[in-house]
């Protein structure tokens, strides 16, 4: 957003610039003019340059951009092309902005504009100030139409890409990236991260007795106890067919061990009752690892949980291996 904005600032003090320097029967002053144009230059290089600008900097270029505009047509007379004069400053605020900025932006041009064209044309005013007016909103409005249109639209998209249809949960790939840069902010924040895989115990004879519907259920019943046992900013998913994946940040192998074993029992109590009669096994890792070795840590005790008679947890506590485990049940 930044970079669009210096651009469209640079752009138009270069274009005013040129437009200055072209052969112009009009032999009047036109310092004010390129004064204008100067600041608008000075403007795009300052916003193109700060390292960290602040918001109100990128949200406050529009706004300037067209009063300059309009101090422009106060001063230079262009009043046939005024709406295209207008458009790149207002057009941006109305793709990359709010609809607050988008509604500033049309309240400050009409008051500019109007200003600038009482000054440059009294005997056409009201028809040029109308239809200007007009042109500029209709095309500033269409784009914030589109705009939401098109937001909205990849939001779906997004969300559809990165997470499971049955459960809800992030899926294998939307997990890999988040696990990544969760493990990556541990090591910036010097805190401990945790992984959690958890694993539903004999779940192949339940779609082959009950059928693969009454899986799906209880694949959905486990997901939503599960996230309703994490806190809010930790990372949830299903990274298989019935493998989960809880992701721990600030926790360790400890504070991990004793979330798996209150799931274990919530999910146990829970579904006592149920179609299906849930039992999981977990492994937890905790040790500062890379991303890679904390997953194959957790998956090898996941492996151990599995291999002692499953329904428990086994935390990883040696060195992990650096190959996958066999398939489980």
């Amino acid at each position: 957003m930044r970079r669009v904005a210096s651009g469209q600032l640079l752009a138009g003090g270069v274009t005013l610039f040129l437009v200055l320097l072209t052969p112009d029967p009009d032999t009047s002053d036109h310092r004010a003019v390129a004064i204008i144009g100067v600041l608008i230059l000075l403007s795009g290089i300052a916003l193109a340059l700060v390292p960290k600008p602040r918001q109100w900097m990128v949200r406050l270029a529009p706004l300037y951009a067209t009063g300059t505009i309009s101090a422009i047509v106060a001063l230079s007379n262009p009043v046939a092309g005024t709406p295209f004069f207008y458009l790149w400053s207002l057009l941006y605020s109305a793709y990359f902005l709010s609809r607050r900025d988008v509604a500033i932006g049309l309240a400050w041009f009409a008051l500019s504009f109007g200003f600038a064209i009482y000054h440059s044309a009294p005997g056409a005013r009201f028809m040029v100030y109308f239809d200007t007016l007009s042109s500029v909103a209709t095309a500033t409005l269409l784009v914030v139409v589109l705009k939401e249109r098109v937001v909205a639209l990849i939001g779906q998209l997004r969300l559809t890409a990165s997470t499971d249809s049955l459960t809800g949960l992030l899926n294998r790939h939307a997990f890999e990236s988040a696990f990544d840069r969760e493990v990556a902010r541990a090591a910036r924040a010097e805190l401990p991260v945790s992984l959690v895989l958890f694993d539903i115990d004999w779940f192949k004879q339940v779609n082959d007795r009950l059928g693969h519907a009454a899986g799906d259920r209880a694949l959905h019943r486990f997901a939503t106890l599960l996230q309703r046992e994490a806190r809010a900013g930790d990372v949830v998913a299903r990274i298989g067919g019935e493998e989960f994946a809880v992701v721990l940040f600030g926790v360790d192998a400890t504070g991990a061990r004793a979330f798996a074993e209150r799931v274990l029992d919530v999910v146990a109590a829970e579904t006592a009752d149920d179609e299906v009669q849930l039992s999981l096994s977990a492994g937890v890792s905790g040790a500062s690892l890379d991303a890679e070795q904390l997953f194959l840590a957790a998956d090898r005790a996941l492996y151990d949980a599995k291999d002692a008679g499953r329904g428990r947890v086994e935390v990883w506590i040696r060195e992990p291996v650096l190959a996958k485990s066999a398939d489980r049940m």
